[in-house]
């Protein structure tokens, strides 16, 4: 109504800015529903978390490069997933130690988002989806075709064989 009544002096720019306002507005929310559609655009971390709270004792940690997600979902647990990117190593073993240090019981790696990290040496083995050195193999999240997440137990050293 203030442009309208009001101001007539640039009626006609703030009408177009008005109009541009209302089809911004419009045109994303069409998008984002798209991208969220029914729930199933992060689905996968819903599965992850669910099976994090029927199989964690308190106090084990959770490292994921979507750590960010799992602390917006469950905000009371925020202090038990870890940036998996804070990991780095050169190697899978220098990865588990690293995980070892910070109290890390469970690895969670993903095919999405980009690459720097996932396709890194010290994780690649894990795109496998198979139990590997001092990583044991405990879930698999299939979704769709694309989409997949495994989820990873740190095994401790005395369950490691003096091979690995």
């Amino acid at each position: 109504l203030n442009v309208i009544f009001f101001r007539t002096k640039h009626l006609g720019r703030n009408l177009v800015i008005s109009a541009l306002m209302c089809l911004m507005i419009t045109s994303n929310h069409f998008l984002t529903a798209r991208l969220i559609e029914k729930g199933s655009y992060s689905i996968e971390f819903k599965h992850l978390l669910d099976w994090y709270r029927e199989n964690s004792e308190p106090g084990e940690k959770l490292a994921s490069s979507w750590a960010h997600i799992l602390k917006y979902i469950d905000i009371d647990k925020k202090d038990q997933f870890v940036r998996i990117h804070t990991l780095k190593s050169e190697d899978l073993e220098g990865f588990a130690r690293n995980c070892r240090k910070r109290g890390i019981k469970y690895v969670e790696w993903n095919n999405r988002g980009s690459g720097t990290f996932k396709w890194h040496p010290c994780q690649l083995p894990l795109s496998k989806g198979n139990s590997v050195g001092s990583f044991e193999l405990v879930k698999r999240i299939q979704i769709g075709e694309k989409r997949r997440m495994f989820i990873y137990r740190v095994r401790d050293k005395s369950e490691i064989g003096p091979a690995q």
